[in-house]
């Protein structure tokens, strides 16, 4: 069985059709592609397939967007009627018919691949561990289940300091790095077995509280009370969403946006039973 998932971009559907037959006849295919920016035609062909997606910024839109156009409550205004790209979601859902809705409706917010016990140990293009795939990004030290979905379907990077996500590549305070390199550096970390527990997402008021210096009562009780540890694994992400930087291919994520809207490419990264991995890219129209 072979394991395909493809790359996250606005493809139409002659590229996506093609990335999705290349040579794989009995996979299991899992796409993070941006739907809203295709055809009904895309959506028939995944589930003609049973492609399996998760669910990113844009399909969060316009399921709000039908919510309000197509609800009960069509007269009621919805966070989604200030996106820029709302009159566009209001054109497609006309478009789409129930199945799509169903397929779009039921896209989760990120999808587990357990370690495949016959993976290589070791190799330059094998992953080993789980693979946890989403839409954007992921912050590490954070369980799957309490990871905000805003920053799952949006995140470009994280504060290196208080360890926040943001949607932006870099904020005002200027704190800002690529949120695949924060993960990993936390990831390899604990493939050695070196110690995250300093690691912490801070709210404004927790960091300013770490800054001040502990008084002695505080490093007493840090010398005889500590924290029960779980034992953490390290984790390789997959994700799209970001075609400004481009293909990105590390040890720990590995980020298959390759701006196939813009003329680019679409991506596709297959994964054997012994953990192999092969990127496969098809060329692409410029769409915009």
């Amino acid at each position: 069985m072979t394991g395909h998932l493809a790359q996250d971009n606005g493809a139409m559907f002659c590229d996506l059709s093609a990335v999705l037959q290349l040579h794989f006849i009995e996979s299991t295919r899992i796409v993070t592609l941006p739907l809203v920016s295709s055809s009904p035609g895309v959506l028939d062909e995944l589930i003609k397939l049973g492609a399996e997606s998760v669910r990113g910024n844009h399909e969060d839109r316009l399921v709000q967007a039908a919510k309000t156009v197509l609800g009960k409550n069509s007269r009621l205004s919805s966070a989604a009627d200030t996106s820029r790209g709302y009159s566009k979601d209001q054109a497609l859902l006309m478009e789409l018919k129930p199945r799509h809705m169903r397929y779009l409706h039921d896209m989760p917010l990120m999808l587990r691949i357990p370690a495949l016990p016959l993976a290589k140990k070791y190799g330059k293009h094998h992953i080993r561990e789980e693979i946890i795939v989403v839409h954007a990004g992921l912050v590490p030290h954070v369980p799957l289940d309490r990871q905000d979905p805003y920053f799952v379907m949006n995140m470009r990077s994280i504060d290196h300091k208080t360890h926040v996500p943001s949607a932006l590549h870099e904020t005002e305070k200027g704190n800002s790095e690529p949120w695949f390199d924060v993960w990993g550096w936390y990831q390899e970390r604990l493939d050695r077995g070196r110690s995250v527990s300093g690691f912490h997402v801070y709210s404004h008021a927790e960091w300013l509280e770490k800054q001040a210096p502990d008084g002695w009562l505080g490093k007493l009780r840090g010398l005889f009370v500590t924290k029960p540890t779980r034992k953490l694994k390290p984790q390789v992400a997959v994700y799209g969403h970001d075609s400004k930087i481009d293909l990105q291919l590390h040890r720990w994520s590995k980020g298959l946006d390759s701006a196939c809207v813009s003329g680019g490419q679409l991506t596709a990264m297959v994964l054997d039973a012994k953990g192999k991995t092969e990127i496969v890219q098809v060329e692409c129209k410029d769409y915009r």
